[in-house]
């Protein structure tokens, strides 16, 4: 099955960040709430999508034009904004100011973004790729 079909099946994926050289890049370590057999962890997500090999993966440490950091100042459920990335961000990456990771879910344009964080509302900084 490929791994586009597990996300239809509800799964969500657990990411973290992962140091390559002066790189940083995001890894699949886990999956969530989903449906049928678990999907495979030890992918990255690359600017087109998840990839199997680091070096294909998108530096979330690279300037402005590969990813953008959203401040959420006010506690919320759902974040929304605008980015200057001139795509649809393919993962974001969620902490609350106590620096916890957070599972989300987000739809994007070329230049908006929602990100919801689920039934708990918090504020925090959330990055784009």
């Amino acid at each position: 099955m490929r791994l586009e079909s597990y996300i239809m099946l509800g799964w969500t994926p657990t990411l973290a960040v992962e140091s390559d050289g002066s790189r940083r890049v995001l890894k699949v370590v886990g999956w969530s709430g989903g449906q049928g057999d678990v999907p495979s962890i030890g992918l990255y997500i690359g600017s087109t999508g998840y990839v199997v090999n680091i070096v294909d993966a998108t530096d979330i440490a690279g300037n402005s034009a590969i990813n953008y950091e959203h401040t959420q100042s006010t506690p919320s459920t759902l974040w929304v904004g605008t980015h200057n990335l001139g795509r649809k961000v393919t993962a974001v990456y969620v902490k609350d100011t106590g620096g916890n990771q957070w599972e989300c879910t987000f739809e994007s344009t070329n230049t908006t973004f929602e990100i919801n964080v689920g039934l708990s509302a918090f504020a925090g900084t959330a990055i784009l790729i």
